[in-house]
Formats: C-alpha cells, structure tokens, sequence
C-alpha cells in the first residue's frame, strides 16, 4: 500500500520529494581525487587510498588521479574529489558491428561485477563475455536500437572502440628495384655484419617455406636445425596461399627481413639483388591470414612466442585503419613495458595521413618509407605524425620503394625462387627490422661496449664472406656482448640516422636537423655509428672499431638470457597476465632502476674535435598511464646544461644557464616521447674536456606493485647511447675524480678522496654508525649508539610538557581541573600538585601517575573537599613535574618542570546571621534581666516607703 500511496503522491504532488522517498542506495563509482598545487601523488599516497576507501586507478596528472569509491563515507584528508569525465568513444558504430568496451586498470572486482550487469541490461540477449589482459575488456555486436549514450555514463570504463578490419599495409608499383651495381655489395657484409645469431619475428600472410630465399640444404625440417626457419605457426593458416587476402604479401616480407638464396648459402652465386641486408638472420613466421581474412590473434601471444625461440625484434606490416589508440596498442606496450627486450617495429600505413594504429603505440617504432636515392626523401604516400598523444608518430625512415623480394607461388614443394616489386610502409618497415639485426648482432658481438670492459682480439679477414674477394687484414677489438633491450635499440637506431636534406626534410618544408614527425629521426645509416671506410684500412695494431660510442643498457642481463627470464615467468594465463602477475624487480640485471627523484650520473671526456649526441629510451607503460618522467640533462663544466627534447632552430640542443632549475615541470615541461636526444655541436663544445650526463627519475608513476619493474611498477630502466666521448679504459676511467679507476670503485659517481683509507671509491664510515666520515663529527661512536645525522650519539632529551591553561582560569572556584600533555619517545613519571603564592605557602597534591608519548592526561581537585586544613583562598599555580624513564647506558634520564601563571580561588568571608536561638537567648536574657531590676526596685522602694513609715 505504501508503493501505491507513494505513486500516486509522485504523479500529483507538486513539491518537491525530498525526504519523502527512502534514500538513494549508495553505488560504487569512478572519482577524480586531485592534489593541491604543488603537490604529486606518491607510491605511499597510492598505496594507503584503500584506509579512506578509495580503490586507485590512474593518474591523469602526477596530481590528479582517477580512482574507485567504494563507500559514501569515503573522504580523502588533502584531495578535493571531482566527476570524471563521460567515456569515450573511439569511433562512431555501424549495425551489426562488433564494439569493445575497455575497463579501467585496476578495477576491484564487485565494480567488474556490476558494470558486467549493468552492460548486460543494455544488450539484452546477447552473451557478454569479460576478456582478461593488462585491460579487462568485453564484446558484443552493436544494434540500430542502441543508443551510443546508454554507454557514456557507465562508471568503470576507460573507452569504447568499434571493431575495424586488418589490413596488410603495402602498394604496388610497375617500377623495379635496380639493385646494386656490378660486384658492389653492403659494406657491412665485408666485415661479418649480416644479422648472425639475430632472430627476427614476422607476423603476416605466411611464407613460401620452399622459396630459394628460407628452404634448407637438406631435408632436415623446420626447426631448432633449420638455417632459417626456426618455427612457423600455422594454427590459423600454413603457407602464402593463393586467393587470400593480400597473397604474397608475408613472403615478399620475410624475404625482406632475411632472404638468404641457397645458390649463395653453398658458394654457387654471387648475392642477388633481394638478398637481405640481414641475409643470416633466422626467423620465426606467424601466419596469421586464411581465406576467412587477417586475423591476427592478441598480439601477447605472437609476441611472446617469437621472444621464446629468442626472435626479440618483431615486424608487422598491418593494422586496423584508425588513428585511435587501441587495445591492441596498448597490449605492445604492456608487453614490452614487462618483457622489455622485445620490440616490435610497425608499418604505420600508406594513405598519406597520420599513423594508424597499433603504430601509434608507446614503446613500438613506426618506420615511415623513403626512396633508395642516393639523395633519398620520403615516400609520399607514408603517413606522418603527430599522433593524438602529441608525439611525433615517425621513428625513422628506411627504403620502401620499388623494393624486389621473394615472391610465393602458391604452391609447397614447388621449390620456386620467384621475386616481385613492392612498395610502402609495408616494405621498409621489415628493412628497418634487418637493419636493426646488424644493430642487434653490433650489440651481442661486442662492437658497442661501455667503459672498461674485457675485450678480445677478432681477425676481421675470419669475417669475410667468400663472395668478397679480399678479406680485410686487421684485428680488432670486441667486448663481451649481450643482448640488447628495446631502449638499448631505440637509443642505438635513432642514433644511426641521418636527417634528410634540408630540401626533402619535414615533408619539403626544411628546417632544423631535429628530429620531426614526417621523418622522425631521419634515414637508418650505419656510417654514423661504425666508419667502415676507416674499418677496411689494413693496419698491424688492434683497434676498437667503435672508440667514440659508449652504451649502457640497464636491463643488461648479467648470467642469463631473456628468452630463459621469459620461460620462469611463464603459467597457466596468457602472456601479458603472466608477467603481470609475476612482475619483474630487475634482480639479475646491471641496473640502475629509477625510482622518483632518483639520479644516475656519468662524467665522459670528450673527443677532440667531435660533436656530442646522446639518446635516451625507455619503455613507458600503456595508456591510460602516464608516461614516466625520465629526463635526459648534459651539464658542461661551467654550469650551463642542455636537457632533452629542447633544441635550437639549427637542430642544437638549448643550453641553460646554472641557475635554471631542470627540476621545474613548468620550465622544463615532460614529454610523451619515449626516446629523446640532446646534440652539441663541436664549435659548443670548443675549449670544453668533460660533460656529466645525467638521468633523473623526476616522476616515476606509483602502481601496485612496488619496487618492480612492470605495469603495476614504480621503478624504470633505460638504454643510454652517447657518441663522441673516449671509450680508452685506462687513461679516462675515473668517473668520479677520486682516482681510484672505475673498474675498481665501488662508488664510481662519488668522489671520495680524502675519506677513503680502504681505496675502494667510497666515502669511509670507521665507526660503522651509517654516516660517512665526511659528514661524521664523532669519528668514534660505539656502533650500537644510535646517533643523530653529524654522527654523534643521541642524547636523551627532556620531555617537554603542554597545559591547557584556559582550562585552570575556568574553575570557578568549584573544581581546578589540569589538562596536560607530554612530548617524550619514553614513558614520563608525571606529579602534579598546586603550589599557592604569598605570605602562607602551602601545596595540594593533584595527581601521580605515568604517561606515554604524546597523550593527552586530565586531573582535577575539588576546591571544597581536597584542600582540608588549607584554606583554598589565594593565589596558586600548578606545578609538572615529569621525570622520563629512560634506560639507555650511553645516557641518562631527563627532567622538566612546569610551572604555570598564577590563578585564583577566592572563598569570600560568611556574613554574620541572627539565629532563631540567639533571639530566643537575648530575649531570655533580657526577661530575667527586667524582672530582676524590677525585684531589685521594687525591693529598694519598699525599703524606702517603710523608712518613711517608721
């Protein structure tokens, strides 16, 4: 009946229905929690949200962060909370298209729950299934009955995106590649460098495996044996078949990547013109067309798999046709952000307009298309940037004109050796992933190397291939070597570019040498990182054939392999889910890993007469998440100093006076880019011998995972390149100035001489008291003393007490009550009592008893009842007295007294009253009193009238 009444009072009631219907029942919803200026979300803010019953989910801002409120209680003590903002649509939805709705990171499960029902009610019959990853997401087919509003308010829900198409990524042309003159071959070649012990993964249309470009000498199959097929997967299709969809494409790309004819492989024939630059490289293909179409599976799995078999550099020449960042754009960069040696280089498309995705990815580089000029310049049908995320889109350019490759017929056992000419992002992408191969294999082999590390004697004429007619008479130097991560390559290939000329630069419109988002970085060249021409010249001493490039690869793993690394953190879940689950914390590794406001420093002499060019990478975590702060600075010995991604109009870097504060965000705002430089030019750089380079973690994003690496992480690795610096390890290997060498200082970014009596490059601490003597002002404490921050023991310090005293002027003269606190990190023995003033002293106990630190105690006597036999009139104070306990032998307890203003307590004087009994008294008093006189009187006039008688 009451539902009733209350309906009928809705439909006629013209005032409003506040506190007629129940309350709102509360639901759990998405809340923007925003810091005050000045103010930055910290790992420990994240970590304690839960104790005000927030759930974090992101930050849009290092101070603004989206998170989930789980109670109408929920209130945070600093931030002010706000709405977040409606979802977003990537695109608009046609009929019967399918749609996918991505979840916020890190939503708790019941928020899951309910919007899963929440959606359900708005499809109605349709199957909702949740799709795990670094991203909960779902999927259901779009109706002409739905409204695209129903779905902008939902709370919990990061974008939607309408499924598109995948396309291959290339564009034929009539034109054919004239291929090498007469007998000239890569120069790389010459001297060993061809893709050896690289593997490259391609994802595409699948591969002629019979082609003269991959199949095997002999009948051995494909495999771990095989010299270039390590594995193919065809669990959706198993060749390069005729009728699918862009047929011939995976072949033609594969064969880009490492077409190695076995006419060549067995000495019969000189290279052809479509032999790869990487010719001895070995590949992992992914077929992942069949006459239903492309269908690429989550990218995790192509990704993983390839990394398995230790294939680390991974090309796709497809995609969806949308600008948009996308789910599976974020799946590259989740992956490589907790796998970070892979990297997948990316076709960016062929329309001319801006990247599309999944090259708009984070941590992926998109290659763009040049031409194969001598004078090259950019294709004009190859996109540009910059993308959504205001980054330049572009890595860099490689050929992708007219290029020749293997070409499938369709057909297995056919044993064909067909080539055809295409063109498009398509074709230099996977010539940028050979070219990497020759990076790669610089890498592993040791011709790139850092300071001081063990070298080896190489005979470059062991080197020569036998199509090269006269081997090279010298012996060089090589490092250990290691496999490189994906920032180490990033750094090293956009270090090996060259800008286009000025004429073709920045789509025709010039400029300066910096990189831009038509061109990225510019060409890939392999003279700015190894002077082959110098290499080739006979000589009898052994040389480094790098000695101005030094690396440093955080993720350098010391006694392991990142294929092995991948395997242990490998389960039940797919892979993305795997590695998150079981993040890594970097063990194992060279590091160093940057936290928030953590510094790596290194000091380089520099080369005469040589400019200085340094590249900074590291893998960023997906969108929604921010981008880490990581700033790359160059400080020249006067204090002036250049930070990354600030050039001049002529492609320099800005150099900043000292007082500038690189720290300053608004100054020295960051950047989404996830690979920056800074370029000196040799006239900058006149009279200078020495630069710092320094790496700062000015903001590293807290996640829910400390102290690893991944996603959920808070710390960040890097690869840092650095050209034009000495690499001798004897002469120059003092970091530091504390001559002590850098392979021998423990400390090699702390200068110690003059601290240091062991010689080990650290500032000495003799009496172990955790401060160096430097800053020790007690050279001999006993170990065991807890001392303060100058080194000395810590004394004991008296406590120190706080009285209300406006709560002592308020007794009015009933009840004196003390309200007091004591400061001491020992329990205090507390007497109190109160102590009158003037000519007759006295004191009244108030209370004894023991406290603990910081607490606040009450005490009060009665002013009629605890003073006996004092009088309370007069003026008094109260007296503390608080005596610690501490116990420590190095010191001694410690007492304060305190004593307050004086008060007083007036007990005003009784006035005088007649009593009932004094009244009867006096007028007892007075009867007998007049009846005496009366006897007396009557007694002496009787006397007297008988006198007169007689």
């Amino acid at each position: 009946m009451r539902s009733i009444w209350l309906a009928l009072f809705i439909l006629v009631a013209p005032l409003p229905l506040e506190g007629v219907l129940d309350n709102e029942v509360f639901h759990e919803h998405e809340v923007v929690l925003q810091l005050p200026e000045g103010e930055v979300w910290s790992q420990s803010d994240w970590i304690v949200l839960d104790e005000f019953s927030y759930v974090p989910l992101r930050l849009l801002t290092p101070s603004a962060l989206v998170a989930w409120k789980v109670s109408s209680d929920a209130d945070h003590p600093v931030a002010t909370e706000f709405e977040t903002s409606d979802v977003v649509w990537k695109s608009y939805p046609s009929e019967k298209q399918s749609v996918r709705i991505v979840f916020e990171p890190g939503l708790p499960d019941s928020a899951v729950v309910q919007l899963h029902e929440q959606i359900q009610t708005f499809i109605g019959s349709q199957q909702l299934l949740l799709e795990s990853g670094h991203l909960v997401s779902t999927i259901f087919q779009w109706e002409t009955s739905f409204q695209m509003d129903w779905f902008a308010d939902l709370e919990g829900v990061l974008w939607i995106e309408p499924q598109l198409k995948t396309v291959g990524r290339n564009f034929d042309s009539a034109q054919r590649l004239t291929g090498a003159e007469g007998d000239t071959f890569p120069s790389s070649w010459n001297v060993g460098l061809n893709g050896t012990g690289v593997v490259i993964g391609v994802a595409d249309t699948g591969i002629d495996s019979d082609h003269t470009c991959f199949r095997n000498l002999s009948s051995v199959e494909i495999g771990l044996e095989h010299r270039k097929l390590l594995y193919v997967n065809t669990s959706i299709d198993g060749w390069d078949s005729s009728g699918h969809a862009d047929y011939r494409h995976g072949t033609h790309t594969a064969g880009i990547l490492g077409c190695h004819p076995v006419g060549t492989v067995v000495g019969e024939n000189l290279p052809p013109a479509y032999m790869a630059l990487g010719y001895d490289t070995q590949l992992v293909v992914q077929d992942i067309v069949s006459e239903e179409g492309w269908l690429p599976p989550d990218v995790d799995l192509l990704l993983a798999e390839s990394a398995m078999y230790g294939g680390y550099l991974h090309s796709n020449s497809w995609g969806d046709d949308t600008t948009d960042y996308t789910l599976r754009s974020g799946d590259f960069d989740a992956f490589t952000r907790e796998f970070p040696w892979t990297l997948p280089l990316i076709a960016p498309g062929n329309n001319g307009g801006f990247v599309l995705e999944p090259a708009n990815a984070r941590n992926v580089i998109a290659i763009g298309a040049s031409t194969k000029d001598a004078n090259p310049e950019r294709w004009m049908s190859s996109v540009h940037g910059p993308t959504d995320a205001d980054t330049r889109g572009i890595f860099a350019l490689a050929p992708g004109v007219s290029i020749v490759s293997a070409r499938s017929d369709g057909t297995p056992d056919s044993y064909n050796a067909g080539q055809h000419t295409l063109s498009g992002t398509s074709m230099s992408t996977p010539m940028a992933a050979s070219y990497a191969s020759i990076v790669q294999q610089m890498v592993q082999d040791g011709w790139l190397t850092g300071h001081n590390e063990t070298l080896s004697t190489t005979n470059l004429e062991d080197m020569t291939p036998w199509f090269e007619s006269d081997g090279i008479q010298q012996d060089i130097l090589l490092g250990e070597g290691f496999t490189p991560s994906a920032p180490m390559m990033k750094a090293l290939l956009s270090l090996s570019t060259t800008p286009l000329d000025v004429s073709f630069r920045n789509a025709g419109d010039g400029g300066s040498t910096a990189p831009n988002s038509y061109d990225g970085w510019g060409v890939f060249n392999l003279e700015e990182l190894l002077d082959l021409d110098q290499l080739q010249s006979p000589s009898t001493e052994g040389m480094r054939p790098v000695e101005n490039i030094w690396i440093h690869d955080s993720y350098r793993l010391v006694n392991d392999s990142p294929s092995n690394q991948l395997a242990t953190r490998m389960g039940a879940l797919d892979p993305i889910e795997n590695l998150m689950q079981q993040s890594w914390d970097g063990s194992g590794s060279v590091g160093p890993f940057l936290s928030t406001g953590d510094v790596f420093q290194q000091r380089f002499i520099l080369q005469e007469n040589e400019s200085l060019d340094v590249r900074l990478a590291i893998q960023a975590k997906p969108e929604p998440h921010l981008v880490d702060d990581v700033q790359l600075m160059v400080r020249l010995p006067d204090g002036r100093f250049a930070v990354g991604e600030q050039y001049r109009q002529d492609g320099r870097s800005m150099l900043y006076y000292d007082f500038a504060d690189h720290l300053n965000t608004s100054a020295f705002p960051s950047t989404n880019e996830t690979t920056v430089g800074i370029f000196l030019d040799e006239g900058t750089l006149s009279g200078v011998d020495y630069v710092d380079i320094i790496v700062t973690g000015r903001y590293v994003t807290p996640g829910n995972n400390p102290g690893t690496l991944g996603v959920e992480g808070n710390r960040i690795g890097f690869g840092l390149a650095v050209k034009g610096v000495e690499l001798d390890p004897l002469n120059h290997s003092d970091a530091d100035g504390d001559n002590v060498p850098y392979e021998q200082d423990s400390c090699p970014f702390t200068n110690a001489f003059g601290w240091d009596i062991d010689q080990d490059g650290c500032i000495d601490d003799v009496d172990e008291d955790g401060v160096e003597d430097n800053q020790d002002d007690c050279l001999s404490t006993h170990p065991d003393v807890p001392v303060t921050s100058s080194g000395c023991a810590q004394q004991n310090q008296a406590p120190r007490i706080f009285v209300d005293e406006a709560m002592l002027e308020s007794h009015e003269n009933e009840t004196i009550t003390l309200l007091f606190s004591v400061l001491d990190s020992d329990n205090v023995s507390i007497e109190a009592f109160l102590e009158r003033q003037g000519p007759n002293p006295g004191t009244v106990s108030i209370c004894e008893r023991l406290v603990v630190n910081d607490s606040w105690q009450s005490c009060s006597v009665e002013v009629n009842l605890d003073f006996f036999p004092l009088s309370p009139g007069g003026n008094w104070t109260v007296v503390v007295v608080a005596q610690d306990m501490n116990s420590s032998w190095w010191t001694s307890p410690a007492l304060t007294e305190y004593e307050s203003e004086t008060f007083e307590i007036f007990v005003p004087t009784p006035a005088p009253e007649l009593s009932v009994s004094s009244v009867s008294s006096w007028f007892s008093v007075a009867v007998i009193a007049s009846v005496v006189s009366a006897i007396l009187i009557g007694t002496i006039l009787q006397r007297w009238i008988s006198d007169e008688i007689d």
